[in-house]
Order: structure tokens, then sequence, then C-alpha cells
């Protein structure tokens, strides 16, 4: 072949190739396969771009169209622009039988979620169409519903949504599975509840607030040996969140145990690293300390209860009073007393109360208010255990 033929068919393939990619570009939804390609790509800024010239031309198919504008939403969805809700909005007004719609609620609750309004968020997901959902956002979906209900307070539709995830792998299992096992301990399931947080004993997010709720959890089973066994180790050796509350509970459980030097160690600890503590928890070590012969430490713990007309302050002024008898100061212990039968929440503590201060004012010689006092006993409780005495 000459070098003439040679170029005449150079020219005529160069020619068809050209008028190849002519015909390309000039194929109304070129663009459209553009946009797609780049999409496909993640190119998503450059996609919306292409998505928007190619909606901006009169031509092309009503359904590449369609597609088109549902894909320039989803671009402006990744790119976190502003305008996405409103593009996915528009696109159910637009198109309100296209097969996309299902997708479309799940991109607006996504939104929703994102700008952290929960309660609109909802009715998108409750309209999204989870058969057209991948595993990745099946697990997000019922996690991020969830959470809206969480955040919402109906706990019966979030601990429903959680637990479908609980027990699949992904991103979203852990907090589901923390999740499900917060709701089942507000809902006093505790036996769930403390299946659910031993699974999360390991995880790096949720570890190390697990024992605070298994400490709960036994404290509210009554369960003092195995909180006992279970959270000292973790107090003495590990770190722990709620640390101080963890040592607290140990304190009550030792102290509802009737192991008062423990429980008075653990109260020490706690009060140690708490800038202020409750009149209970100053009540209980009063009387750790009154058990275990510490009485003047017990009466400064007694005396921070006594500044409000109830229970524990009617407690607090009997056990003040044999703090009192023990560091031989009768005449305090006699004052306690009588405070302390003034006040009709506990009846025992009332008649010891009243007895013993009509006893103490007889052996401090206060003769005419002691015959009172056994007189006002003897009236008040006709059938007391201390009636023959007092006569």
């Amino acid at each position: 072949m000459g070098k003439s033929s040679i170029l005449i068919l150079f020219m005529f393939i160069t020619g068809v190739v050209n008028a190849q990619q002519t015909e390309y570009y000039r194929e109304p939804d070129h663009l459209y396969k553009t946009a797609m390609e780049l999409f496909s790509k993640e190119k998503y800024s450059a996609a919306r771009q292409t998505f928007e010239q190619y909606l901006q031309e009169p031509k092309g198919g009503t359904a590449y169209r369609m597609d088109a504008f549902y894909h320039q939403a989803v671009c402006a969805y990744e790119l976190f622009h502003p305008d996405a809700a409103t593009l996915f909005t528009a696109f159910l007004d637009d198109y309100p039988e296209s097969l996309n719609n299902g997708l479309t609620h799940f991109y607006l609750a996504r939104i929703g979620y994102r700008e952290k309004k929960y309660r609109n968020a909802v009715p998108h997901f409750e309209k999204t169409d989870i058969y057209y959902l991948n595993n990745d956002e099946i697990a997000e979906y019922y996690f991020k519903l969830g959470y809206c209900y969480f955040i919402k307070s109906d706990f019966e539709k979030a601990s429903r949504n959680f637990n479908e995830i609980t027990r699949v792998e992904s991103k979203y299992q852990t907090a589901a599975q923390y999740y499900y096992a917060h709701i089942a301990y507000i809902n006093d399931n505790y036996n769930t509840a403390l299946e659910s947080f031993q699974k999360l004993k390991s995880s790096d997010v949720f570890g190390a607030i697990v024992p605070y709720y298994i400490t709960q959890i036994y404290f509210e089973q009554k369960k003092y040996d195995d909180l006992i066994a279970y959270a000292q180790p973790l107090v003495e050796e590990g770190s722990i969140e709620n640390k101080k509350e963890v040592i607290r509970i140990l304190a009550e459980s030792y102290y509802l145990k009737g192991d008062y030097t423990n429980a008075l160690a653990f109260f020490n600890k706690y009060e140690s690293n708490s800038p202020t503590i409750s009149r209970e928890d100053y009540y209980s070590m009063g009387y750790c300390n009154l058990k275990t012969g510490q009485y003047k430490r017990a009466v400064d713990c007694l005396q921070k209860v006594v500044n409000v007309e109830d229970s524990i302050t009617q407690k607090a002024y009997y056990h003040l009073a044999l703090c009192f008898l023990n560091l031989n100061n009768k005449q305090s212990a006699r004052n306690s007393f009588e405070f302390a039968s003034k006040q009709n929440f506990n009846s025992a503590i009332r008649e010891q109360s009243l007895f013993n201060y009509a006893k103490l004012s007889y052996e401090l010689n206060f003769s005419s208010v002691a015959v009172n006092a056994f007189r006002n006993y003897i009236k008040a409780c006709p059938n007391g255990m201390n009636v023959d005495e007092a006569n």
C-alpha cells in the first residue's frame, strides 16, 4: 500500500472517530451520563455541577431528568450543602410516584438527625423503605431512629429499634447495645440490663461507664455480696467513671450488711473525694462511728443532720444521746433524748427517748421535771416496756 493510500485510510478513520465523538456530545443525555460517572467515583462537587447543567437544558429523557434531580440532591447531601433538604423536598413534590421516594425520605431523616432536629427526622425515617437500603444503611436506620425516639422519651419504640441491631455487627452495634441496656435499666428490667451491660465491659467507648451501671443494678437487686465482689477490686485497682459514686454504693452496701467497719472506711473515702455529701450519708457515717465506738466523730457527723424536722433528725437525736452517754455527758444526752421524744416519726424511738429523758432528769436532780416526765411517759405509752420501772 502506498503512502498516499495509508494517508487516505488514516484520514477516513479519524473522520469516523471524530464523527462518533461529535455525535456523543450532541446526544441529549450525554451530560447525565458524564455526571453519573463522576457520581460513581464520589466526585460529588463536579457531579452536582454537571447534573445542574444537564437539568438546565430543555432536552433529555424524562426518566434521566428525574434521576438527575435525585442525584443532584444526593450530591448536595454528601457535600453538606445547606440546600440539600430543600432539593429532596422539591423532588418529592415534583415526582411523587418515583421509586426513589423511600430513599429520599431516608436522606431527609439523615439531615434532620445530622442537624439534631430529631422530631422532624422521625416522620421521614418512618416513611423510609428499608428494602432499598444496604446492610450498613439498615444498621444506621435502626440506630438513628431509635436515638430519635430516645430523645423524645419514647423508650418503648427506642428500645425496639436498638434491639434490631444489638446482635448485628456494624459501627452502630455497641452504641445500640448501650442505649438498649440503659433503657432496660431505667425501666427496672435489671436482668436484661445486666446482661447487656456485661457485653460492653471491653468497649473502648462505654467500658469505663459500665461498672457504675452494674454496681447500681446489684444494689437495686439487694445483691450486696455480688456488688462488693464486683466493685471493690475495680475501685481499688481500676480507673472507672463515677468512681466516687461507686465508692458510696460500696459504703452503703456494707452498711446494709451490718459491716460497719468496712462501711465506715468507704464512707470516709467517699467524703474525702466529695465537696459535699448528703444528710443521709452523714447519718450513716454517724451511725457507723457509733457502732465502732468512735463517739466524738459520730457526734460530729450526726450534728450535721439535725437541721430538718423529719425521721432522720429524730433518729440522729436518739443516736446523739447514746454517743453523749458513752462520752459521760449526761446533760447533752438528756437534751438529745428530749428532742427525739418530741417527734412522732418513729414510735419506738419516741418511747425510748421519753423514758430516758425522764430517767436522766431524775439522775441529774431535776426532780419535779422528772416526775412530770415519768407521768408523761406512762400516759403516752401505757403498754410500754419501761412502764413498771417508770412507776
